[in-house]
């Protein structure tokens, strides 16, 4: 939403200057009438109430008025350029704070502000921590720092006394010439819808798993030709993988996981809100084990889920903890990241976000996250829109882009899974059929476990061109990326 907004400026700045070309300045004017119709559908579309609605576009479109009216004004070519830097950059603060208010979103109550130091000294330090009356913890402590600048973000924990100033805290520390980059530390949540009961399907299925037959997801993928392809070429794997979800939890003791679950902490292997155990669920629950499901991951010989709590029992987790979890698994030797969960992308959160998945890739570990649910573009949600990750989409059953999925054209790596009406494993041997990009995520997850598996040292990179290349075109690819397809993509590791 904001790269739309933003990109209005650019192309009324455009249509004024070249307004004597005519073919073109007609041109970029039916390309600026049509970004705004765009930014008014993606915020009338949004989940907040009718009145934030109505707010973000007046203060969006008054900016928009009186940009456009002094850039008709000024003549000046480099007033003109000055002008457009300027709209740009109070474009962007405008509408990321009026998205914050409109969608009401709340901070991590222990640690309200994230922000990173430009020579992280500690008299540096010293001096914000005198002038503000705050303490600076570091937010992250990665063990390979070398390969990162992680280590140099600091939480501000603010008293309940002063919460009524934080807003002019945060920004008298914006202002301040030792602080690189100031975030607010948004609470993130899992989210999901309950799916309908799925059918029985007709099927010779290759697991013996007695729910296999209602597991749509598994025959629109085709499945069992991976089955196949790996039972008829006698293929095993070189390692077992470790895939790692970060999420709220998995109930390690479910007869589907108890086999391919490894735990890091006792506090992780319970799971209240049952999303961690559902994901899973879907990657690695135990095949053949004549039990509920199958899963994506064969056997634990190729890969195994370690679950982190990025989530709370309600389901919500901040940035920080989640960041905190992504660092963790690379540290643990992650290969695999699963992280179904996300919200908007304001204030520096992609950025912050871009640092995590590039200390991930740079340390062997692949993160695969959702697109988001909220039918509008992923490129305005993190992580979804984290350079360097993998962006999963939800499909139907009928191959259509799944209503509730964000889309991910403006995604540089992203592919489509089944999200819709999805069984799998729930809380104390329980079994859930649910909805979301939460729930196509986990297919894809687990295949690249599979995939690294074969052949550990596989990169994002060549993660990402595999399923693209193997993928099988949807009603809506255009929108939702390339559905994987598990024996084309194993295919090609094995015999490349």
């Amino acid at each position: 939403m904001t790269v739309i907004y933003l990109s209005i400026f650019v192309l009324f700045a455009l249509w004024i200057s070249l307004q004597e070309k005519r073919s073109i300045s007609n041109l970029l004017g039916i390309s600026t009438a049509a970004m705004m119709v765009m930014f008014l559908i993606q915020v009338y579309s949004g989940s907040s109430s009718m009145e934030d609605k109505l707010g973000l576009m007046a203060v969006s479109m008054l900016l928009l008025g009186c940009y456009s009216a002094l850039f008709s004004m000024i003549k000046n070519p480099v007033m003109r350029i000055a002008l457009l830097g300027t709209g740009l950059f109070l474009g962007n603060k405008a509408i990321n704070q009026t998205l914050i208010n409109s969608q009401k979103i709340d901070l991590d109550p222990s640690a309200e502000i994230l922000l990173r130091l430009d020579a992280n000294s500690e008299r540096e330090i010293s001096q914000l921590e005198n002038k503000y009356k705050i303490h600076l913890d570091p937010a992250f402590t990665p063990l390979k720092y070398s390969t990162t600048e992680l280590d140099d973000y600091y939480s501000i924990d603010i008293e309940e006394d002063r919460i009524s100033e934080i807003q002019s805290l945060y920004n008298a520390l914006d202002q301040e010439p030792s602080v690189r980059e100031i975030i607010w530390n948004t609470l993130y949540k899992s989210t999901h819808t309950a799916g309908k009961a799925t059918p029985q399907r007709d099927g010779r299925y290759l697991t013996s798993d007695p729910m296999r037959n209602r597991q749509w997801n598994l025959d629109a993928i085709k499945y069992d030709e991976m089955l196949s392809y790996i039972t008829q070429n006698n293929i095993l794997p070189t390692k077992s993988a470790r895939l790692y979800i970060l999420d709220s939890g998995i109930d390690s003791s479910h007869e589907e996981i108890n086999d391919v679950y490894r735990s890091l902490d006792t506090e992780y292997d319970r799971d209240v809100k049952g999303h961690g155990t559902h994901c899973a669920g879907v990657a690695a629950a135990s095949n053949n084990n004549g039990k509920g499901i199958s899963s994506i991951i064969p056997t634990s010989d190729w890969a195994t889920v370690t679950s982190i709590s990025v989530l709370g029992d309600n389901g919500y987790g901040s940035r920080k903890t989640i960041l905190e979890g992504m660092i963790t698994a690379v540290d643990q030797g992650a290969d695999v990241i699963s992280m179904s969960l996300g919200g908007l992308s304001l204030f520096g959160s992609r950025g912050l976000y871009d640092e995590a998945v590039d200390y991930a890739n740079a340390n062997g570990a692949i993160v695969v996250v959702a697109a988001g649910n909220s039918n509008s573009d992923a490129d305005s949600y993190s992580p979804a829109n984290s350079s360097g990750s993998i962006t999963v989409s939800a499909i139907d059953e009928n191959l259509n882009k799944a209503s509730f999925s964000n889309t991910v054209q403006n995604i540089e790596k992203a592919v489509a899974a089944p999200g819709t009406n999805i069984l799998s494993a729930f809380p104390n041997n329980q079994y859930e059929t649910y909805n979301g990009t939460s729930m196509a995520t986990p297919h894809v997850a687990g295949l690249i476990a599979v995939l690294k598996a074969i052949k550990p040292n596989l990169t994002t990179d060549q993660a990402y061109t595999i399923l693209n290349d193997t993928g099988m075109p949807t009603r809506d690819t255009g929108l939702t990326g390339k559905l994987i397809y598990p024996k084309e993509a194993l295919k090609r590791v094995v015999e490349r």
